[in-house]
């Protein structure tokens, strides 16, 4: 009898270890049939495509993610953020180098790096408000505008204590502050308040104008574990709010209501007088923090906005960008090549994407951060994916000027770039070079002739 058991049981074991296997195979098949599909679809012929090269360059004074981060000329700025400490570094004893820069907790200090001089970042007056992570930034002439954010109080070492469930005082934040640049003196002075404590809104500029649109809210004394995109019968981020620079005493004013899902960490951006929403997460308020399955924890936003500032209408892009992505949430809206190509960089995949308040599947979910780097034409209005970054990541921050992205930090899997280690919230700072395809007009004629 027990032999008999012992054979029905490795049958059984066998039986359900081959449907896995099969439904692996199947489930990859899929996965890269659509990415053929999506990639043929979106995608222009690869002789249109860029090429971006990177390279290491200074690594930052600390390891970080979701800071402030913007340049001023020649200037890259980067103020607060978040730092898990060195259970997400590489750092094997406390005698490693890399530890210094994995301290946990949450950052008020600042560096700036001036590209025209030695690679060498320079300290900047502490940041006057809370530390903390999750704010946005726009730079308009020689001042960093800088907003928002959230900030809990982590213990020293992580473990069981710091999920979300134990976190403390986590809670938004609704202070902003400008840092001025001006007789080589940096100067920190305090803007008007938010219209609400928020994190993760998306923030660009046009003129002389600041928008926000989007975002996530949170007081210290909610017992919902999450960041929340409605509070009772308040949708949070459903105002598209301005802000005047040349007249702060006027504050944030309400300019137009948003149409589309709720959600935060959307990439914002503006070209002309047109505002791009992009992305974004929306929260699962059911998800259990003592769960270790967080693809249930966010829902991918699938649905991405064009918005004329000037006609006050909102139009759907066609386009599907996300290529099962979402979460790329960078911090400030300098994300635009040539006036024309928004490119996102990283993001996370969840397991569904929320449409029209209903749950459909990611059929390309994997739970991991994502390596790839998608460049959307607004003019054409199409998208492509043949660019990969140097490791996969979250939320980094990027900024892009002329043919240059500058890159720092970020949420990411531990990773080796150019035979240097770096963790979870890392130190890396990195140039990339953005290399268009020249156009060969002599051996276009020739295949022209010879078809004739």
């Amino acid at each position: 009898m027990r032999i008999r058991k012992r054979k029905r049981k490795r049958n059984r074991i066998r039986r359900i270890r081959r449907i896995r296997h099969i439904r692996r195979i199947r489930h990859i098949r899929r996965i890269r049939s659509i990415r053929n599909r999506n990639h043929n679809s979106n995608s222009n012929s690869n002789s249109n495509s860029m090429r971006i090269k990177w390279k290491k360059s200074t690594s930052i004074p600390s390891g970080i993610e979701e800071t402030f981060f913007g340049m001023i000329g020649n200037k890259l700025i980067y103020s607060c953020g978040f730092n898990g400490g060195i259970p997400f570094s590489y750092a094997t004893n406390r005698s490693d180098r890399k530890v210094k820069k994995y301290i946990r907790g949450f950052k008020n200090d600042g560096y700036y790096l001036d590209l025209n001089e030695k690679n060498t970042w320079n300290s900047i007056p502490k940041f006057p408000g809370t530390g903390r992570q999750g704010g946005r930034t726009v730079c308009i002439d020689n001042t960093m505008y800088c907003y928002g954010g959230y900030v809990f109080a982590p213990t020293r070492i992580h473990g069981k204590s710091t999920n979300n469930k134990r976190k403390k005082s986590f809670r938004t934040l609704q202070d902003g502050y400008a840092l001025k640049y001006t007789d080589n003196k940096w100067t920190w002075t305090k803007l008007p308040n938010l219209p609400i404590s928020m994190t993760g809104f998306g923030m660009t500029k046009i003129n002389n104008y600041i928008y926000i649109c989007c975002g996530a809210h949170r007081k210290a004394h909610y017992r919902c574990p999450h960041l929340m995109v409605k509070v009772k019968n308040t949708e949070i981020g459903r105002i598209l709010y301005r802000l005047d620079i040349n007249n702060l005493n006027k504050g944030w004013e309400k300019y137009d209501t948003f149409p589309g899902t709720l959600r935060f960490n959307p990439a914002m951006t503006s070209i002309g007088d047109k505002i791009y929403i992009i992305g974004g997460i929306y929260p699962n308020q059911r998800w259990i923090p003592s769960k270790k399955d967080i693809s249930n924890r966010f829902y991918n936003t699938n649905e991405n906005w064009e918005y004329n500032t000037v006609t006050k209408e909102w139009s759907l892009i066609k386009t599907n960008i996300s290529n099962g992505l979402s979460n790329w949430g960078p911090c400030n809206d300098e994300i635009v090549y040539k006036d024309r190509y928004i490119i996102l960089i990283g993001g996370y995949s969840y397991r569904y994407f929320i449409k029209k308040n209903k749950l459909v599947k990611n059929s390309m979910y994997n739970g991991r951060f994502s390596n790839k780097i998608i460049i959307y034409d607004t003019v054409t209005d199409s998208c492509y994916n043949d660019n990969t970054l140097f490791g996969r990541k979250n939320v980094p921050g990027y900024i892009i000027r002329n043919n240059k992205i500058y890159l720092i930090g970020g949420e990411a899997e531990k990773y080796k770039f150019e035979k240097e280690y770096f963790g979870r919230h890392s130190d890396v700072f990195a140039i990339g070079e953005i290399n268009e395809p020249s156009f060969d007009l002599i051996s276009l004629l020739s295949r022209l002739t010879t078809k004739q």
